[in-house]
């Protein structure tokens, strides 16, 4: 079985995003359940900017990705920011 994680994040930490949190964390876990992939952990966070420095989640996924904990990361959407965030 595939083992999965997801990871959601919102680049603001307003009040109105805390939906848009709850929301991506229901389409990734329906995602791994739907592919009948077992999911490991979630790896969920509200926190502006464009670096990981101060991203616990994201620091902590990365570390599980060497710690070889899982195979695949859902995600809602990539977004340029994540695109441009170095390791």
């Amino acid at each position: 079985m595939t083992r999965a994680v997801i990871y959601c994040r919102c680049s603001t930490e307003e009040e109105c995003q805390k939906d848009a949190l709850i929301r991506q964390a229901a389409e990734a876990r329906e995602c791994v359940r739907r592919l009948n992939w077992s999911l490991e952990d979630e790896y969920i966070e509200s926190r502006s900017g464009t670096s990981t420095r101060g991203r616990e989640q994201y620091q902590r996924l990365f570390s599980d990705l060497l710690r070889d904990k899982f195979e695949i990361v859902v995600i809602e959407r990539i977004s340029f920011a994540v695109c441009r965030s170095p390791l």
